[in-house]
């Protein structure tokens, strides 16, 4: 963080300089949270459709297995997505 040392006539320069260095600071920090919002997820996420395929069950027994707790589902907007490896796990357990 810079410093700046300035001289100031009266309070209105001072609430100018206070402004425009919170201005600053939030856009600094605007910026950086853009940049960790676009960085991708190392793990992919399957939609609803893709596990459906995965599994080889229909749209309501996803439904029931995310309502009982077998299978864990992460909202986005209206999306349903699905983390691949929790579904590899179910997999195993399944077949164990």
């Amino acid at each position: 963080m810079k410093k700046e040392v300035f001289i100031l006539g009266n309070e209105n320069e001072l609430i100018d300089k206070l402004n425009s260095g919170l201005r600053d600071i939030i856009k600094e920090e605007l910026k950086e949270r853009e940049k960790m919002s676009k960085k991708p997820t190392k793990e992919p996420m399957l939609t609803r459709a893709d596990v459906c395929a995965y599994l080889h069950i229909s749209y309501a027994t996803l439904h029931r297995y995310v309502n009982y707790g077998i299978i864990e589902c992460y909202k986005c907007g209206r999306r349903s997505l699905f983390k691949q490896e929790q579904i590899d796990s179910i997999l195993i357990k399944l077949n164990a």
